[in-house]
């Protein structure tokens, strides 16, 4: 008797809760019609998998194409999907990666003006070996991620940061992730102002670096700067003293930066310390040719040909340089081995491969970077101090002109480039 009761309670419930589902899943559709969206992946019906792939609930891939025709609905719907993607990987640095969040601007906010954050490993300020900083690209990105349109339709081992993370907790490295791109906020009275110390992806590196790279007792500090993160690099290396003072490699990947108006000094200073790894068809690691006048960083290849997915492709080549032997963040010494050492048998392992890239890149560096550096103090006679504020419009314009469309409307349907209209 006792067992009939529970059964038909347990039926009950079951029904209840089954009932409940559908009536939430019916208010949420009905405010998504009225344009009004869900504040969470799961409201939306999506979840990420044990692969990192976002998959609905009956399991099939993200449709960009929610109302057949109405592309305005479906941005909007996808913009809001990706405002829930930006918080689900703040959450997983923190609970995935272990970092914590840290205010910004934390010693010089002002009462009742909006503040932005960043994240950092725990041992940020007691790590004295390595430190890895983290450089997004421009536009929707925020920290943790490379490209939200790679973690939708790709998944998140490729789009976001934590791969990176993940690689540079495991070998000693304290990590400091930087979200470059939130630059506004509601105050106190409710008004959308400026942040201050965060106004623009240069100034909120340039607060970081001040108050959390410049106090860190860490003896190598590497950078990875995808996209418009090299103009943030640029940046550092032009204004900021904690910057050139620590910094000893930089890896960029498919940066956009460019060295207009740099001093011969700064321009030889990430020549010695810096590898861009570009979007090309030419296999990992080996060098890749810039054109055109004036100095350039040496580049090698990515070993893919989309934009977005370089720094992912890059990874393991990346962490090759950074392993091998550090130059003195104040020294003249270059951070570009000879070496492709790890070959056996006669067949060149992928390191080996990438270490020989290196090699050629050095040499091909060391016969140019005076006339190179000649070249940019005879047309660009700028100061340092002058240089960041009159390049950045023309590197922001090119980044969203010239790099980024035609890549992301591969991945994602014709009306996603609108994205991209901010830069990645």
């Amino acid at each position: 008797m006792r067992s009939s009761w529970l059964s038909r309670v347990v039926s009950s419930l079951l029904l209840s809760g089954f009932i409940a589902n559908i009536i939430v899943t019916a208010l949420i559709q009905e405010s998504m019609e009225r344009g009004r969206f869900p504040s969470t992946i799961a409201e939306f019906g999506y979840t990420f998998d044990e692969n990192g792939e976002l998959k609905g609930k009956d399991g099939q891939r993200f449709d960009f194409e929610v109302r057949k025709g109405d592309k305005e609905y479906n941005q909007r719907h996808y913009e809001a999907l990706g405002e829930c993607i930006t918080q689900h990987v703040y959450s997983l640095l923190e609970t995935d990666c272990g970092l914590e969040r840290a205010t910004v601007p934390e010693r010089t906010a002002t009462r009742g003006q909006p503040t932005s954050f960043l994240f950092h490993s725990s041992d940020l300020a007691t790590n004295d070996r390595k430190l890895m900083v983290l450089i997004h690209g421009s536009g929707v990105v925020r920290a943790g991620q490379w490209a939200r349109r790679l973690i939708i339709n790709n998944n998140l081992n490729v789009g976001t940061q934590i791969p990176f993370i993940k690689r540079a907790i495991s070998e000693g490295h304290a990590v400091l992730v930087l979200n470059t791109n939130e630059n506004a906020g509601l105050n106190s009275k409710g008004v959308r102002t400026y942040i201050p110390e965060s106004d623009s992806p240069e100034a909120h590196a340039l607060y970081a670096f001040e108050y959390f790279v410049k106090p860190s007792p860490a003896r190598e500090v590497y950078v990875v700067a995808h996209s418009y993160g090299g103009v943030v690099v640029t940046a550092l290396a032009r204004e900021s003293h904690a910057a050139r003072n620590r910094i000893t490699k930089i890896a960029l990947t498919d940066s956009v930066h460019s060295l207009h108006g740099c001093s011969r000094k700064v321009v030889a200073w990430l020549q010695e310390r810096s590898i861009n790894w570009v979007a090309s068809k030419l296999q990992l690691g080996l060098p890749v040719s810039r054109y055109g006048g004036g100095a350039h960083l040496p580049s090698v290849s990515a070993g893919v040909d989309v934009h977005e997915w370089t720094s992912s492709s890059a990874m393991e080549s990346i962490f090759t340089f950074f392993n091998d032997r550090p130059s003195d963040p104040g020294s003249d010494s270059s951070p570009k081995s000879s070496a492709a050492k790890r070959s056996s048998d006669g067949e060149a392992s992928a390191d080996a491969r990438v270490d020989s890239g290196l090699a050629d890149l050095k040499s091909e560096q060391d016969t140019s970077s005076v006339a190179q550096s000649e070249s940019v103090e005879e047309s660009l006679p700028m100061e340092e101090s002058q240089c960041v504020r009159e390049s950045q419009p023309m590197e922001e314009s090119q980044c969203v002109q010239e790099s980024q469309p035609m890549e992301e409307s591969q991945l994602a349907g014709e009306s996603q480039p609108m994205e991209e209209s901010q830069p990645a």
